[in-house]
Formats: C-alpha cells, structure tokens, sequence
C-alpha cells in the first residue's frame, strides 16, 4: 500500500506535539543533586569535562561515565546553568528516538503501524518523565534505536558499513549506561545469523567486525583516561584502586550480580540494607525474577499495552508460519520485514529483560530500554488483529473484541494501584 501524502505531515506534527510534550516544564524539572554538581563543575572547565569530574578542580570523578553528562555540560555552557538547559538535550534525544522509532517500525511493517508505534514511544509517561528532566538513560535508549535502525538498514542492504555503525552506537551507548549497553548484542547477534542471506561465514566475520567496533567505540574514553598518569587526573570514584576498569565493570557490572567479583571495586554502600532483614521472602524472590515485570511497580512504567503485545508475537508467528514464503533465509518483501521485526523485538525483550528482571532496580528508569520493542509489538499486533478481523470468518473474528475487553481490564487493573492517576474518574471503591 503506496504511503499517503499526509503521512509526513501526521509524523511532523506527531514530532510538534511530542517536542511540546516533553518541554512543557522544561523550566521547574529541578536538579539531580548529585549529577546536576557534576554537569555545573563539567560546564566551567574543560579538565573536569574530559575527565567527568565532581568538582572543578578535578579531583575526583564520579562513580559512573559521565558521557551522558556531556551534552548537558555543553548546553549549560552555552545557554547557562539552569534546569532548562539541563534538560533541553534530553529532548532532542527523545525527538530522535521517536523519529528513529517510526522509521525501523516502518521498515517492519508499514507506515500505518509505524505512526501508531511512534505515537505509542512519544507517550509512554516513562519516556515523557524520562525525556523532560536531566537523566543517564536519555542518550541509552536513543543510541540504542539508532543502532538497531542501522542493523535492520544492515539486513534489508546486506551491506557490513550499517552493521558498523549499529556497533558504533552501541558503543556511543556505553559511554551513557556502561554495560546495560551490550546487553542487546545477544538479541542482535541471534537476529542476525537466523535472517542471513548470506554465508554462515560472512555473517559470523561481519559479526566479529562489528563486535571489534563496539569494544573500541566503548573501550575509548575509558582507555584515554587510563592512559594519564595517575597524578595528573582525578581520582577514580567507584574504585579502591583508582582504576577505571574497577568502576566501570567492577562496580557498576559484574560486581553487582556477585559482590567482590572482580578486585580494586569499592564494595556496597555500609548503610544499604542495614535495618533490613535477611530472611528470604516471596517478595524477595520475585524482586530477582522477570516476574516482577508484570507487577505493577513495574508494569505501570512500561507494561500498559502487554496484552496488545503479546498478540503480535503470537498472531505475527502464526501468520508468518502460515504464509507460503514464511519459512527460512528465502523470506521476501514484506513477510521477510515482518518477520525481522517480531524476531527483533521478541529477542530484545529476552535478551534485555532477562537482565533487568533479575537485577535490583535503583530507577524505574531502566525499564525505558524495554519501550521499544514493546511499543513495536503492540503497534504490530494492533495492524495483524485488525486485518483478522477484517478478513476472517467464523469465532476469529472475535479476537478483536475479546483483546479490547482485556487491554481495558489490563490497564484498568494497573491504574487501581494508583489513586492518584486519572484522579478525575470516579472511584467507587
């Protein structure tokens, strides 16, 4: 189906209403203590911004990669230090993010689906809370789109350049979030070698390539720093050995899921878990498990259209596998997208949520890097559910009705565990 006139003009005022959206209190968003001390010391010189350091002087840095304070650090040096010029360059990395959104939607399933997974991204209140105020997460999920957008670019061309610049940016990524970065390189790696069209060979060389980018790409910045001698720069917070190598995946990686992996890391705050218990408790378990996820702590972050989701998993395989060009690496046209697209955003939410789901969250945060996939999902299945019910005869053309009555229930059962949200409804309980 040929993509209406109107269809660029509905995207450039979908991006009108986000970018309204998302500054609408650009002014009153408030600091983040910590990191907001960071971007100020970043702003007034440029030895604490090479080394992103705490203070001016560049005695210390902070216990994470401040890559994703840079812009920040820049625009409060253009335009002043204030909550708005703080938060603008999160902005344009959420306008970029539902751009780079609708255009891999696109390439996966048209662009009626696209529009409506755009509009899902632009107004998940986890993006809006996420894109209006100055957070580490912001540059994460927008490299991340724009890798997986260069990777799909890589399947459609059969070109490796695009495959390189999806490992580029995935480092670029690391240089925001560390390692919640790679954790889309299993999705990634396994979509690929399932679509390739080309020899087992080729793809795994073209793997490793783009492998080698990413740890160089994320390897950087890192490395640099490392390379001044230690009296020259600031202290490595997050380290007992002034070593950024034990910040980076020492405390913040590995030494997170097994305490005292990996040496020079400075262990877990004294004060954290002090006036807790160390009984093992159902809620306990589940708090270390992707359970979690459906919960409404967690669900009512980004889980809202679950069951539209889960629909364009199980109906896209069900029509894949039903369709005479639905089987194996001779897939064309739009079944192959289609199938790159359910393939893609089922691995993510594997590969990614897996992770998340097990870790201790310290930010709801976090979750923004399952949007995607899920907004994709849901916009897919709200196209594949439709065509069903336009089409099909008999009991399936209840599916429909029967998924409306359900996402209602599904939200309705989300927002009861907040009063306060939609406060204006009125509450019989």
């Amino acid at each position: 189906m040929p993509q209406p006139r109107w269809v660029p003009w509905a995207l450039t005022l979908l991006l009108a209403l986000t970018a309204v959206l998302y500054t609408w209190n650009i002014g009153v968003g408030g600091y983040s203590d910590y990191y907001a001390t960071a971007v100020k010391s970043m702003s007034v010189s440029w030895k604490a911004f090479f080394f992103g350091a705490f203070d001016p002087q560049g005695t210390i840095t902070l216990d994470k990669l401040a890559g994703f304070l840079l812009p920040q650090a820049l625009s409060a040096r253009i335009f002043g230090f204030s909550p708005a010029s703080l938060a603008l360059p999160q902005i344009i990395e959420g306008l970029v993010t539902v751009l780079s959104s609708y255009l891999l939607i696109r390439k996966w399933a048209g662009w009626a689906t696209a529009l409506a997974g755009a509009v899902i991204m632009a107004s998940t209140p986890l993006l809006v809370s996420m894109y209006s105020h100055p957070m580490e997460d912001s540059l994460l999920t927008m490299c991340t789109t724009l890798a997986v957008l260069a990777f799909q670019h890589s399947l459609d061309t059969h070109k490796t350049r695009y495959l390189l610049l999806c490992g580029a940016m995935v480092g670029i990524g690391f240089q925001a979030k560390m390692m919640q970065a790679w954790l889309i390189l299993p999705a990634l790696a396994a979509v690929y070698l399932l679509m390739r069209t080309v020899p087992l060979r080729k793809s795994i060389r073209d793997l490793l390539l783009a492998a080698g980018v990413t740890a160089a790409v994320s390897l950087s910045w890192m490395s640099a720093i490392a390379l001044v001698p230690a009296t020259e720069r600031p202290y490595i917070d997050g380290s007992v050995n002034n070593n950024i190598f034990s910040m980076v995946f020492g405390y913040n990686g590995f030494n997170r899921f097994i305490p005292g992996l990996l040496p020079g890391a400075l262990g877990a705050d004294p004060a954290a878990g002090a006036s807790g218990t160390t009984a093992i408790t159902a809620a306990a378990l589940v708090s270390h498990t992707p359970i979690k996820l459906l919960l409404p702590a967690d669900a009512s972050q980004i889980g809202w259209l679950y069951p539209l989701a889960l629909v364009g998993i199980v109906v896209g395989l069900t029509q894949l596998r039903a369709s005479p060009t639905g089987h194996g690496p001779t897939l064309h046209g739009p079944a192959q997208q289609l199938k790159s697209g359910i393939l893609l955003s089922v691995a993510w939410l594997v590969s990614v949520g897996s992770v998340l789901g097990v870790m201790a969250l310290p930010h709801t945060a976090y979750l923004a890097a399952l949007t995607l996939p899920l907004a994709a999902l849901a916009a897919m299945g709200a196209k594949l559910l439709w065509h069903t019910f336009n089409q099909a005869t008999g009991r399936v053309r209840y599916a429909l009705p029967a998924l409306v009555l359900v996402q209602s229930l599904w939200a309705a059962g989300l927002s009861l565990a907040y009063p306060g949200f939609l406060s204006f409804i009125p509450n019989s309980g």
